[in-house]
């Protein structure tokens, strides 16, 4: 699975991957964030990651691997800018340091996913985080 997100999302520094780090950077009032924003990641939010091991529980038994995820690219700004519309955030600035971009672009290919399980509509990444953020306000 790749980058899973979505409540319940960790959003302790030591535990939480980049979206759980984000939305709480931006409740705290940090805004400044490392890199270009440039990078490219796939997010999957965490009902359709459920309807994904679900529908594979019914598959048949099967030998082979497969990539669960949205299979879909998101730039990191755009990530960035979702988290900061939800959290109420203002102004970000980055440091624009590439050497801080990490690997250009992470998609898994999840081909062999949709033909084992099918497609249906996965939560839009704006949508997602909309709930992720609104369910950590909640929880205080």
């Amino acid at each position: 699975m790749s980058n899973v997100y979505g409540p319940g999302e960790p959003t302790d520094p030591k535990k939480s991957h980049v979206v759980g780090s984000l939305i709480s950077k931006f409740l705290k009032g940090d805004t400044h964030l490392m890199g270009t924003g440039k990078g490219i990641r796939d997010f999957f939010y965490i009902t359709d990651a459920a309807e994904a091991i679900c529908r594979y529980a019914e598959c048949p038994a099967t030998n082979s691997h497969t990539n669960i995820s949205s299979g879909k690219g998101t730039v990191i700004q755009e990530l960035a800018d979702a988290i900061a519309n939800a959290t109420g955030v203002d102004n970000i600035t980055w440091s624009n340091n590439p050497d801080q971009d990490g690997v250009p672009v992470k998609i898994l290919d999840n081909s062999k996913m949709q033909k084992d399980i099918g497609i249906w509509d996965y939560i839009p990444i704006k949508q997602g985080i909309e709930k992720t953020v609104n369910h950590i306000k909640e929880k205080g």
